[in-house]
């Protein structure tokens, strides 16, 4: 492939993924990357979190 060929190629990638990240974003407000890593962060502390809420319910409830 010639220069002028990859230069077309790499317009047209970059293009493609514009448009992917533009719509992704419009519905989304993180990327997929930062969803799966919030998701990796917080999954050691989602079982804390729900025992930590269901003693204050406890506490609460008559």
């Amino acid at each position: 492939m010639n220069s002028v060929g990859t230069i077309v190629a790499w317009a047209g990638i970059s293009a493609l993924l514009m448009l992917a990240a533009y719509l992704w974003l419009r519905r989304f407000r993180q990327g997929p990357f930062e969803l799966v890593w919030r998701a990796a962060v917080d999954a050691p502390f989602r079982h804390v979190d729900r025992a930590r809420e269901r003693r204050r319910r406890e506490k609460e409830a008559p």
